[in-house]
């Protein structure tokens, strides 16, 4: 029975407490009650005036009733903006003031802003009426200066220069301007500032580049260049920092480098040689010249390349009209690409003058050498050549591989661009030039094999003219050079030369110390090359366009020769070095 009493008592209790719950809820209520008439306060059209590092957000001003304004009711201007790429910020304004400057924004910024009217009523709830939104922009400012200024071209009548873009554009760069102004020298001069000089403009100016002209030679000139932005509402310019550059004028007259050629020699002195000509006219002498080097050792990667330059003074280079250039490398397999380009102090190189040059240096020959044998029974046009089987060892290579290069005395050293025998033989010295001495069907048909090699006959062949690469008759009382080539990895490697007299019974006995009695003939049947032919030769001394990776006629063949050298009248590359011609393209390809 208590018990029961007390579940009674409890629920008679809950009931009391619920029903003064529900009278204080619905009294508050009726406390809370809100004037309708206050929440239909509007904005005066609200506007916004950007500038360059913030916007100002005007015409909030707001005149409340006071009745609305009871137990610590209130109006706001609430101001949300959102920088693009950043979270949205927001602030409360007293409806007292007029406006309101959003501050700390970068130029030329995207910003979106909400405004509205909100009215925050006794109990502190807010109620936020229309929102008016804008979806705008910092206006522009000055820019940052160009980048990577530069001058890309020189010569006698104009200079090019070319800029980047800047990095802090502050605007979408209505253009670009620049003044060029006369200086005494480039020493002094340590911050740009406007000189007042004509301000020109660069067009088009998308295309980030213009011309000076007019420049009195070899004199010193600063040059500026500025974008500058333009804001249209304001109707104002905006100049931006500056880029300058302090220059001298290129002379009046720059002459093409006469002559230029490179040479890899293979002999005692085992180096590179660049040689070159001075201008025609001493006025036009430059006062130094830039040698830029361009050293390959890998010949699978022609791209690779450690590059030296130097800058090459008149005095201590030239002799009279003639100027050289050497460089000791003992070690070779090396393609050399050389640029030359004539040099004024505080001139930037004249890359339209620039002439380019290479050779390939092979590595140092065996140490087994050829032979010169004595052979009573040849002519005195002929001679005999003994390759030893060991040397055929060390250059990892079959008899049928090889090439003879034949020249005047000592010229066998200077035989990277070896020539037909018909053309060499119109020239004293007589250059280097092929001897063929076999092919795919009758390989090495003027050589014998002996117990410890091959003997080979020089000279043996008839009825060479022209631009035929044969083993043509060799000129009595000439001293002749000679060495075999033999493939070498992705290039060449040559022997070391032996040298005989054609036709005198010293011939052997320069290496062999061995003589015959031969009598030579009074004169030498040698074919004269045509004016054509000479012209020929006189083209493979003309540079290819680019030094920076081997041209295709640099790089030999590994390609054993398969096909006989009877390449026709006029053809001044003999058949067996067709697949090097054809694999060469490629390496031309790079080269330019």
């Amino acid at each position: 029975m208590w018990a029961l009493y007390c579940f009674r008592t409890a629920q008679l209790l809950c009931l009391v407490l619920w029903g003064t719950a529900a009278t204080a809820h619905e009294l508050e209520k009726r406390d809370h009650f809100i004037n309708p008439e206050c929440l239909l306060g509007k904005l005066n059209y609200p506007r916004i005036e950007p500038w360059a590092f913030g916007i100002k957000v005007e015409r909030i001003a707001f005149n409340p009733k006071k009745e609305c304004l009871e137990n610590g009711a209130k109006y706001v201007v609430n101001v949300t903006w959102i920088v693009e790429g950043d979270a949205p910020r927001e602030n409360d304004v007293a409806v007292e003031k007029d406006s309101y400057k959003i501050g700390d924004l970068k130029p030329w910024t995207i910003v979106d802003i909400y405004v509205s009217l909100c009215y925050i009523d006794k109990a502190g709830e807010r109620h936020c009426g229309k929102v008016t939104d804008f979806h705008t922009r910092t206006s522009e400012s000055a820019p940052s200066a160009p980048v990577n200024f530069r001058i890309t071209e020189a010569s006698p009548s104009f200079m090019t220069l070319d800029f980047d873009k800047p990095e802090v554009p502050n605007g979408h760069l209505d253009g670009y301007s620049y003044e060029v102004c006369k200086q005494k020298s480039c020493e002094d001069i340590v911050r740009w500032r406007y000189c007042g000089g004509d301000e020109n403009e660069v067009r088009p100016f998308y295309e980030n580049s213009f011309q000076v002209k007019g420049l009195a030679p070899l004199e010193y000139y600063t040059i500026a260049v500025w974008a500058y932005n333009i804001n249209y509402v304001k109707k104002k310019t905006i100049k931006g920092e500056s880029a300058y550059l302090c220059i001298r004028a290129p002379p009046s007259v720059v002459e093409h480098i006469r002559d230029f050629k490179v040479t890899c020699v293979t002999g005692s002195s085992r180096s590179f040689v660049a040689t070159w000509k001075l201008p025609s006219n001493s006025r036009n002498t430059p006062e130094g010249y830039k040698l830029q080097v361009f050293k390959h050792s890998d010949m699978q990667d022609l791209k690779k390349a450690e590059i030296f330059e130097h800058n090459l003074e008149i005095q201590s280079s030239c002799k009279e009209e003639t100027c050289t250039y050497r460089q000791e490398d003992h070690e070779g397999e090396v393609f050399y690409g050389v640029r030359l380009t004539p040099f004024y102090k505080d001139i930037r190189p004249l890359e339209g003058f620039t002439r380019r040059y290479g050779c390939y240096l092979p590595p140092p020959p065996p140490a087994t050498e050829i032979k010169v044998v004595d052979n009573p029974a040849l002519n005195w046009t002929e001679q005999e050549i003994e390759i030893p089987e060991d040397l055929l060892s060390e250059l990892g290579s079959a008899v049928g591989e090889l090439e003879f290069l034949v020249s005047q005395d000592s010229q066998v050293d200077n035989c990277s661009l070896p020539e037909a025998w018909g053309v060499a033989q119109a020239h004293d010295p007589i250059w280097c030039y092929y001897a063929s001495l076999g092919d795919s069907t009758a390989v090495m048909r003027f050589c014998n094999k002996t117990g410890n090699g091959f003997r080979c006959v020089l000279g043996a062949e008839e009825n060479c003219t022209g631009r035929y690469i044969c083993n043509g008759a060799l000129k009595g009382g000439v001293r002749y050079g000679v060495k075999i080539r033999a493939p070498f990895t992705h290039q060449y490697i040559d022997s070391k030369p032996a040298f005989f007299t054609a036709g005198s019974p010293s011939s052997a006995g320069e290496l062999a110390h061995k003589s015959v009695h031969k009598v030579p003939h009074p004169t030498a049947g040698i074919p004269v090359s045509t004016e054509e032919e000479v012209t020929h030769a006189q083209e493979h001394e003309v540079p290819t366009e680019s030094a920076d990776t081997p041209p295709a006629h640099e790089v030999p063949s590994s390609t054993p020769r398969t096909l006989p050298s009877t390449s026709g009248p006029g053809n001044g590359v003999r058949s067996g070095w067709n697949v090097f011609l054809i694999s060469g393209i490629v390496v031309l390809i790079v080269w330019m």
